[in-house]
């Protein structure tokens, strides 16, 4: 059971317990204040659990330890008060002053085992708010004259040092992006009781000042012990440190209206000094923001554009669709791909296909100007480009005038190309919601075009991939018994030295041009029974065709997507060995990946599936690691040979210091269980780059290639000569393309396209 973690007022509530023994405090204190028996229980009490908290709080021990010699010693600061020394004494000056270094260090303690963003701009805002908070205070001590009532001077210093330390605070909730978890908020709520108890004696009546440091010591040790009560590190997950430009000036704006007051009152020097500091920080902080943003906004730009031809690249036709989808208005997209282009690049070479790249882009850009704003032109990769149209009357017109400018010949080094492209349009919302979906159908279209040979095609929606799960089990009875299935394979890449080190069987199932979605394949294999059979097909199909490419390439690793059937059934290793054993190939090239859900249906049968394949000689890889709820904890019942990190760690992973920190505590795991660690889905180079950084084995995504089908991968593999070493990239080795230039592999060996949403790792047969 996944318990989550209580409120702040929940947290409080935990230890109501405290609310009578606060009565009875402010019931037995006399009117001058003098210590109650609650005093050094309160101590006590609030030690003893922040004690425990710092023994149990793992990453954040040192946070708690320096809180708790912090808060032990404002207490005792606190208890030597109320036994009647003076304010100036040293057995109160000491500890108190202490404390107040102590839990701004526990504060730079958290940042640093958090690894929040440190930043100029956040230390100026803790300190915007000491400033402004030292000016009003001295001018309100000047104004009421607060040393007339015979109160030492030491409270206004106090009460100062208060201000810094809130500062600091402020600081840290900065570095939160103000998302700040519910133990920190309640030690900051005891840190503003500490800066009002030490502002009450200064300017409160004589009745509140009565009621003494009692009363005052309860509510802060009543905040740190909720703060305590807190589970350790149960909020660590949910801290969200991403840019949030409307509270970046949260501390800038509330601090300036009232440093400009202070300085249009009459006052003292010292406060209108110290608010005309509040103000220029306030410049200072909002100047270093803006050039901040300005260069962010340039790093930005330049990773949503693409350098061969200066159109937004995939990333940018993602964010674009994400914008639009949350408006209703209707649009459109079109996927445009160029005929044989692969011809242009085998004859004339990769720099007569830039060329011919950046020209096609041109007369693209040159068709959407026609139409004003309602058309914008992306490059997905390779010789593949998209367009986004807000305004879909114009969706044939623009496909007449792309085609009639790409179609016009090119001289490129003294011959005469003529292009042509084909182009499919997906409409939204009629014909999806999501943006993936409308990129794959349109993706889906354009092949359909470039098939039949017609040009431009739109969506049709008998050939969508939602057709009828009665439909769907007519079409896999059907691929079944006549053997019309595809198997595509995707390569998977030795980070280490490029080499190829295997590739993924992955199911395919075309109907009328498109690949329905395999995923409701396998729901419709399941009622229909079929699981079992599907899986023998395709093992079958896959270590025949591995048998073809071990003529060329002997050590080429075969991995297959196994069902929640085939590993709760039993059956799956008297089903799988003997056909290894029959094509004659060693067990070792063969990977079964497993997922959690397969595991849930029996877990000791599944457990036993996998001794048994494993003792054969098989390899196992845990598959989807990082997505369930239980991935640990199977590691610790599973021998595994791969452990195969989930797709959705990728696109958060450059410049997301969290994902980045999980990556390695996944990759020092394998490394001490003795298996190796793949990631799949990598689309860009940055990716790449920072897999091979974070010590990832082997990497398997679009950047290399697509899935392809067996003779396109023969193809690959012949071109790439079975090491991926002819482009480099900082700390990497890339395919033989050029990815700032023509097409990734994929792209270069054929026309034949395939959507970039089926390739997503299936299930069943190939689950």
């Amino acid at each position: 059971m996944v318990r989550t973690p209580p409120s702040l007022l929940e947290s409080v509530k935990r230890v109501g317990f405290l609310g009578p023994c606060l009565a009875a405090v402010l019931a037995s204190a006399d009117g001058k204040g003098s210590p109650t028996i609650a005093v050094p229980l309160t101590c006590l009490v609030t030690t003893g659990f922040w004690i425990r908290q710092a023994r149990k709080s793992g990453t954040d021990a040192a946070f708690w330890r320096l809180g708790l010699a912090g808060t032990v010693a404002a207490l005792c600061g606190f208890v030597a008060l109320g036994l009647g020394f003076d304010a100036t004494s040293p057995m109160v000056l000491v500890p108190f002053v202490s404390s107040y270094g102590l839990m701004a260090a526990s504060q730079r303690a958290i940042i640093r085992s958090r690894a929040l963003p440190m930043t100029f701009g956040t230390v100026l805002d803790g300190v915007l708010v000491a400033l402004v908070g030292s000016a009003g205070l001295i001018w309100l001590s000047q104004s009421v004259e607060a040393q007339n009532r015979g109160l030492s001077p030491i409270f206004e210093v106090y009460a100062i040092l208060d201000l810094f330390l809130l500062g600091s605070s402020i600081n840290l909730g900065s570095a939160f992006r103000w998302r700040i978890p519910r133990q920190i908020q309640l030690v900051i709520w005891a840190q503003i009781a500490l800066l009002v108890g030490d502002l009450l004696p200064m300017f409160a009546p004589p009745s509140v000042i009565a009621l003494g440091f009692t009363p005052r010591l309860m509510v802060v040790g009543y905040l740190l012990i909720a703060a305590a009560l807190l589970a350790p590190n149960r909020w660590s997950a949910a801290v969200e440190v991403q840019q949030n430009s409307r509270r970046v000036f949260v501390v800038a704006w509330a601090a300036t209206p009232p440093a400009l007051v202070l300085l249009l009152t009459p006052t003292g020097a010292l406060p209108k000094l110290l608010a005309a500091a509040t103000v220029l920080g306030v410049v200072i902080r909002l100047s270093s923001a803006y050039g901040l943003a300005k260069h962010q906004a340039a790093l930005r730009q330049e990773a949503r554009t693409d350098d061969l031809t200066g159109l937004p690249n995939r990333r940018a036709v993602r964010e674009r669709l994400t914008e639009l989808t949350g408006n209703s208005e209707p649009f459109a997209v079109a996927v445009m791909d160029l005929d044989d282009f692969k011809n242009v690049n085998d004859s004339l070479g990769h720099e007569a296909g830039d060329l011919l790249l950046r020209t096609v882009s041109l007369r693209l850009l040159r068709a959407a100007n026609k139409f004003g704003g309602d058309v914008q032109m992306f490059r997905l990769g390779g010789d593949e480009f998209a367009a986004v149209v807000t305004d879909v009357e114009v969706l044939e017109q623009l496909a007449m005038e792309i085609r009639r400018l790409v179609s016009i010949p090119v001289s490129v080094e003294s011959e005469r190309i003529e292009q042509e492209v084909s182009i499919g349009f997906a409409t939204y919302p009629t014909d999806a919601l999501r943006p993936t979906e409308l990129l794959r159908l349109a993706d889906a279209a354009m092949y359909r075009a470039k098939r039949f040979g017609s040009g431009v095609e739109r969506h049709a929606e008998d050939v969508s991939v939602d057709l009828n799960p009665l439909r769907m089990m007519t079409l896999l009875r059907e691929a079944l018994h006549n053997d019309t299935f595809e198997l595509h394979y995707q390569p998977q890449i030795r980070l280490a030295d490029g080499s190829v080190f295997g590739v993924e069987a992955l199911f395919r199932l075309e109907h009328e041009g498109s690949y329905l979605q395999t995923e409701a394949l396998i729901v419709s294999a399941r009622s229909a029974g079929l699981l079992r059979e599907l899986t023998d097909r395709v093992v079958e199909r896959a270590l025949s065709d591995l048998v073809k490419l071990s003529k060329h390439h002997p050590n080429l690793s075969l991995s297959l997507n196994v069902s929640a059937h085939d590993m709760s059934s039993g059956s799956l290793p008297e089903r799988l060995l003997p056909a290894i054993r029959r094509h004659r190939i060693a067990a070792s090239r063969v990977c079964i990946e497993v997922t959690e859900e397969a595991l849930l249906g029996d877990p000791e049968v599944a457990a036993r599936t996998v001794q048994v394949v494993r003792a054969a000689g098989v390899t196992v890889s845990m598959d989807d690691f990082g997505v369930g709820f239980s991935s640990f904890s199977n590691l610790r019942s599973l021998d595994v040979d791969e452990i195969k990190i989930d797709r959705s760690f990728v696109h958060g992973m450059v410049g997301n210091k969290r994902t980045e920190a999980l990556i390695l505590t996944i990759v020092d795991l394998a490394r001490r269980l003795e298996a190796r660690v793949i990631v799949e889905g990598i689309e860009e180079v940055d990716e790449l780059t920072m897999a091979r950084s974070l010590g990832i084995d082997i990497a398997q995504g679009w950047v290399f290639s697509k899935a392809l089908p067996i003779a396109e991968l023969q193809e690959w593999l012949k071109g790439s000569g079975n090491k991926i070493s002819d482009h480099q990239i900082p700390g990497n080795k890339i395919p033989g393309h050029q990815i700032s230039g023509n097409k990734i592999p994929g792209h270069q060996i054929s026309g034949h396209q395939i959507n970039k949403q089926l390739d997503v790792p299936q299930r069943a047969a190939t689950n």
